[in-house]
């Protein structure tokens, strides 16, 4: 059967679209990268500071919800009704969405924390990419100390991005303690297969380290390609030849994962 997919878009959760030609361009590069026919879907999920958290979550796991139903047997081709070839990927605030659905499937629980039904239950994730992800650390990492000057990522839009997501005051500091905000406030034992690439100029750089030692810790299969010299993005940008080589190790890599 032919591989299905789902990227989830980054910006901080509160800016980005599904329906931009430059996530289109990446869908369409990793359906590609099967050399076969291959389906990408992507939640147009809503964003902050209208809906903040948890709706980026709810969303994203409704489309799973959608996926797993009889519902989207006739709008998909036939040969993905299997639901058992399915990779989910993601970049930056995507790569979090990414990394959570994970974690809230492989251990059977809807976006509420409720039991998941039997048919989501049904479903099989063969791998997850994180694309420079925001893993969503409670404590500032040296990277983002290192790389201020960011192309696209600079320290006045990660505090506004967290503040549109997840409020101020005491309400923001419990929400940090949420699996739904960061996977890493739960066990990771039993996730699938995990691919991630950073890149080198990204503030949210260590944060994908410290996610791998966490992977690695609980006994997850990780492979982690770093950009060195890219930036925060590096997807988006065609003139990144360091970039352009991680991006194609990591669609490979998922590929690899998803044939196993």
């Amino acid at each position: 059967n032919s591989p299905s997919s789902s990227f989830f878009h980054g910006g901080g959760f509160a800016v980005g679209s599904a329906l931009s030609q430059l996530y289109f361009r990446h869908f369409r590069l990793l359906a590609e990268a099967w050399g076969m026919e291959a389906h990408v879907v992507s939640p147009e999920y809503r964003l902050a500071p209208e809906y903040p958290f948890p709706h980026a979550v709810y969303d994203s796991y409704d489309v799973f919800q959608w996926l797993a139903s009889p519902e989207s047997h006739g709008v998909l081709p036939p040969d993905v009704a299997d639901r058992e070839n399915i990779v989910v990927a993601g970049d930056s605030a995507g790569g979090n969405l990414t990394l959570v659905l994970g974690s809230l499937l492989k251990d059977n629980l809807r976006a509420d924390l409720a039991p998941a039904s039997p048919e989501m239950q049904s479903l099989k994730i063969k791998a997850l990419g994180l694309f420079y992800p925001a893993v969503m650390l409670a404590k500032p990492v040296k990277s983002m100390l290192e790389n201020t000057n960011g192309v696209i990522l600079k320290p006045w839009q990660m505090k506004w991005f967290d503040m549109a997501y997840l409020g101020n005051g005491d309400t923001k500091d419990l929400k940090r303690t949420d699996r739904r905000v960061c996977a890493l406030n739960n066990s990771l034992d039993g996730l699938p297969p995990v691919v991630i690439a950073s890149a080198g100029k990204d503030p949210l750089r260590d944060e994908s380290f410290v996610l791998e030692q966490c992977l690695k810790s609980a006994g997850i299969d990780v492979v982690h390609f770093t950009a060195k010299s890219s930036p925060h993005g590096f997807l988006g940008f065609g003139w990144d030849k360091d970039g352009k080589e991680t991006r194609d190790k990591a669609f490979a890599e998922l590929v690899a994962r998803s044939r196993a």
